[in-house]
């Protein structure tokens, strides 16, 4: 049995500069739009996959403020990109376990940064949300899904599922 968990995280920005860590980073859910067809002769609806997705958003949360990553978080008009590096740690049960780099790759822009609460003797929990236009996920050099809204990029396992469609729209 194979046990797997993703160890550590930390944010690089624009030119590799190193931004640091979060306590938390809620990564996008890839969420297909489906569209329902009602056939006039069916006995039932069907659910098919539409060419949609929800919106992408990333959350990233930290104990106090960031300023540089503040300061980016709070200008909407500019795209911006990311990388989260991790360590997938992976066990078998059979003396030590592997450790694997995780790599997503993220562009957009942010909708919110929020300063907090101030509390006496606490904190502030400083919080950003990342619309993001483009999301890359790569473990251990293999990309394991590829999204780039504005263009027209969806790939899973390196199989192109958006090939035909640009074709047909050409723009391939």
């Amino acid at each position: 049995m194979e046990v797997s968990s993703i160890l550590g995280a930390m944010v690089y920005g624009p030119g590799g500069a190193i931004l640091g860590k979060f306590n938390e980073i809620a990564l996008p859910e890839i969420k297909v739009k489906v569209q329902e067809n009602k056939p006039t002769d069916g006995i039932g609806t069907r659910r098919l996959p539409a060419l949609n997705l929800d919106p992408m958003e990333v959350t990233f949360k930290a104990d106090g403020m960031r300023p540089d990553f503040h300061s980016m978080a709070s200008n909407p008009f500019q795209e911006f990109g990311l990388q989260v590096r991790s360590n997938l740690m992976v066990s078998r049960g059979q003396g030590r376990a592997l450790q694997k780099p995780v790599r997503l790759d993220l562009r957009g822009w942010f909708s919110s940064a929020k300063e907090g609460v101030l509390k006496q003797g606490e904190g502030a929990n400083c919080e950003y949300k990342m619309e993001a236009m483009a999301v890359k996920l790569v473990v251990d050099g293999k990309e394991i899904r590829d999204i780039d809204i504005d263009n027209y990029i969806w790939r899973v396992d390196g199989v192109d599922l958006l090939e035909e469609f640009r074709k047909n729209l050409g723009i391939a």
